[in-house]
């Protein structure tokens, strides 16, 4: 077996120990974040990221980032199988990661919490070895300044700049977010152009393009639904890059469309996908379309890089889940009501 067909085999093994449907009624059925944190710890999938930890004094920031570390710890195992191309699409997971940590020190600048010490903490070697600024330093940053000088010759830097915060420390966190994942989409894009052939490439460019596209409607009907923008407005917000829908008639949504009507075009183009699910809010119909897609691909596609590609995908969807029973059990909501915005 070649070894990027051994990552693709191990990475449908570690999909096997995902979290059940029997697992996610119990998870359900808990009271409280510690309970949740104890029952994880149980698990298979989860248990070596959890060892040692006190579940009965952890909190909600401190049980994400623990399972967002375990995410990078599976990368590390895959990378065991990897060769060189491989590699390359597992950088893709290492910029997801970086995106992430910026996010995560950006809003630490207003939070007294110790999510993202204890997120670096936990953070694999192999990490800091390959990512493109100091995990390490980041640890150090307690302002905007000092977070610009370390990410100085990087991807990131340019885009920073540009948000920096005006003379009452504000900043527009939802636009730089947007610009931050702009810029992964394009590198990863550029990747699949450059490195895939065939079949692999015309999968890695759905699951991709679809990302983009998906993150486009929910822009244009959230600008639509709840801010009431001019079409000039949406439009510089939209990443140009297309999966099922053509350019004119994405420009179609933005330009004539009301919100009602981007859900319409939404259902009719991805309904192999959405089936007979029936509207409740925007983010949970994108997760179900990302879901369903990459379970396709993980379970019958015969491109290596496709199947970790989707692998990665499922397993922050995966995380997105656990987090959201543990808000809905925090602030009292009903298991139905939670069970309807997770997706499995």
């Amino acid at each position: 077996m070649s070894s990027s067909h051994a990552i693709a085999s191990k990475a449908r093994a570690m999909y096997g120990e995902r979290i059940t449907v029997s697992d996610y009624n119990t998870l359900l059925s808990k009271k409280s974040v510690s309970d949740i944190a104890s029952f994880l710890k149980e698990t298979k999938l989860y248990a070596s990221v959890l060892e040692g930890i006190n579940t009965k004094g952890i909190h909600r920031g401190q049980l994400e980032v623990l399972l967002r570390t375990d995410v990078y710890d599976r990368l590390v195992r895959l990378m065991h199988y990897a060769d060189a191309e491989s590699k390359k699409y597992a950088m893709l997971a290492i910029r997801r990661t970086e995106i992430f940590l910026i996010r995560l020190c950006i809003r630490s600048f207003d939070d007294s919490s110790n999510a993202r010490d204890l997120m670096i903490s936990n953070m694999p070697m192999y990490l800091n070895e390959k990512a493109s600024f100091s995990i390490k330093e980041l640890g150090h940053v307690r302002d905007y300044d000092s977070l610009l000088n370390l990410l100085k010759g990087t991807m990131y830097y340019d885009c920073l700049k540009r948000f920096y915060p005006d003379k009452e420390g504000r900043l527009d966190y939802a636009l730089l977010e947007h610009a931050l994942n702009r810029l992964y989409y394009e590198e990863a894009i550029a990747l699949i152009q450059s490195c895939s052939t065939g079949k692999e490439k015309e999968e890695l460019l759905k699951i991709m393009q679809s990302e983009v596209e998906l993150e486009n409607i929910a822009i244009v009907y959230r600008l639509k639904k709840y801010f009431h923008q001019s079409a000039n407005e949406i439009r510089s917000m939209i990443t140009r890059q297309y999966c099922l829908f053509k350019p004119y008639e994405m420009e179609r949504m933005i330009e004539e469309c009301d919100a009602d009507e981007v859900i319409a075009m939404l259902y009719a183009r991805y309904k192999p996908y959405l089936k007979d699910d029936v509207f409740t809010y925007i983010e949970h119909s994108m997760r179900v379309i990302r879901y369903r897609m990459n379970v396709h691909y993980l379970q019958f596609s015969n491109a290596p890089h496709t199947v970790l590609m989707a692998y990665f995908i499922l397993s922050e969807l995966e995380i997105s889940n656990v987090i959201e029973i543990v808000e809905g059990v925090k602030y009292g909501i009903s298991q139905d009501r939670i069970r309807s915005m997770i997706v499995y």
